[in-house]
């Protein structure tokens, strides 16, 4: 399989390699990840957070632009709880209200794959504006929040799991979105491995004319660690790419390896008829 993915159309599924992302169990009560305390603290969420609803250029014309997630009908309250607890204890939150802005995001920009070497050619991608620190909120991933079981997801372009494991819940940038579905696995693009990472956290917004905490994923610029201080932050220019998981390229290998044997089953069918006919 190497590591292209299945081609997809430009305008709507241009979507530079997005997808699910395995991640690892989160804690049920605040949705937090285990194991990934000291990467939260070197996170650093905005004092105050600013959500853009104007698209970008060269969004696709033909899919909804989401500042925030389009929650489905079908969730159950107690996965609805997970969206909007009421209280929240986890390490990476903003406490103040989280405030709307018709702009566009100045930190990203959406540009098609220029280098025929790219995994993804010539399909999207999405790139840095200027220089953004280590730690830094990019920007969310948005799109429907969902009931997605994990064998279901594994096989999506565009399902990311989100929040408690054990409630299937995934956000499905497929059909609709905002830049942060055109966020590309870094395999193929950087040697130096992911500059970005994926982090669910709180933020207090209004809903209803209350203010409540809210759940979403962000991408954020990959934090400096003990163990990588060759982290700098993102440059002016260069791709913003994340690291999908084991999970995701597992399912995809075995998506392809499906492919293969239905088409090595056809041709087997293909040439049983055609001796058929010949006798």
């Amino acid at each position: 399989m190497g590591n292209r993915r299945p081609s997809r159309t430009p305008n709507t599924q241009s979507k530079p390699p997005s997808s699910h992302k395995t991640k690892k169990p989160t804690d049920q009560t605040t949705g937090s990840h285990k194991g990934h305390q000291q990467q939260q603290q070197l996170l650093l969420p905005p004092p105050k957070l600013l959500t853009y609803t104007l698209p970008p250029l060269n969004w696709p014309s033909t899919l909804p632009y989401l500042a925030s997630n389009h929650v489905s009908a079908q969730l159950e309250p107690e996965q609805l709880s997970l969206l909007s607890p009421a209280a929240v204890t986890a390490s990476l939150s903003i406490p103040t209200l989280a405030t709307y802005a018709p702009t566009r995001n100045p930190l990203v920009q959406i540009k098609q794959i220029a280098d025929p070497a790219h995994p993804v050619y010539p399909q999207h991608g999405l790139f840095a504006t200027r220089y953004i620190p280590a730690g830094t909120h990019i920007i969310d991933y948005t799109g429907l929040v969902h009931v997605c079981p994990q064998a279901e997801c594994a096989m999506s372009d565009y399902d990311l799991a989100f929040l408690d494991r054990d409630a299937g819940l995934a956000i499905d940038g497929a059909l609709m979105g905002n830049e942060g579905r055109f966020v590309n696995d870094w395999h193929g693009v950087r040697e130096e491995g992911p500059n970005a990472v994926f982090e669910e956290y709180f933020v207090k917004a209004k809903d209803k004319g209350k203010e409540v905490w809210q759940a979403r994923m962000g991408i954020w610029a990959k934090p400096v660690s003990s163990t990588e201080r060759s982290v700098s932050g993102i440059a002016k220019g260069s791709e913003i790419c994340v690291g999908y998981g084991k999970g995701w390229w597992r399912a995809r290998r075995g998506l392809m390896e499906l492919v293969e044997e239905k088409s090595e089953a056809d041709l087997v069918i293909e040439d049983a008829g055609t001796s058929m006919q010949e006798t």
